[in-house]
């Protein structure tokens, strides 16, 4: 699938996020992942060799299904935590909910006035 995400929506969080002072990396390469759990080291270097830049376990099928329905559809990510031996942490001692919670006060307000604007086109 070439765009699997409506670019309008997508370009109108983004400016959201900036205009909220929220830290966004706006491309890359999302690998969904069966979960629930963490991947392993070698996991998160094969998707590395393929190319995979975000590791989650949602976002798919989602995204594959309003794009044959002609939905518009995008996706916001909360990064909780780099991959496994991408960096010395230990992400079993993650709290993953806290790190959730904190960006999610950060950015939400400014994601609803997002979505609520009328000239957004979701086409």
């Amino acid at each position: 699938m070439y765009e699997p995400y409506c670019n309008n929506l997508r370009e109108a969080f983004i400016q959201q996020a900036k205009e909220n002072d929220v830290a966004i990396v706006d491309k890359g390469v999302y690998v969904c992942f069966k979960g629930p759990r963490f991947e392993t080291k070698a996991e998160i270097r094969m998707f590395q060799m393929v190319g995979g830049t975000l590791v989650g376990m949602t976002n798919v099928p989602e995204v594959t299904l309003a794009k044959e329905l002609g939905l518009c559809y995008s996706a916001v990510g909360l990064v909780s935590n780099m991959g496994c031996g991408m960096k010395e942490e230990n992400i079993t001692e993650i709290d993953h909910s806290g790190v959730i919670q904190q960006v999610k006060k950060r950015c939400h307000k400014g994601y609803i006035r997002c979505i609520r604007k009328k000239e957004v086109n979701t086409k």
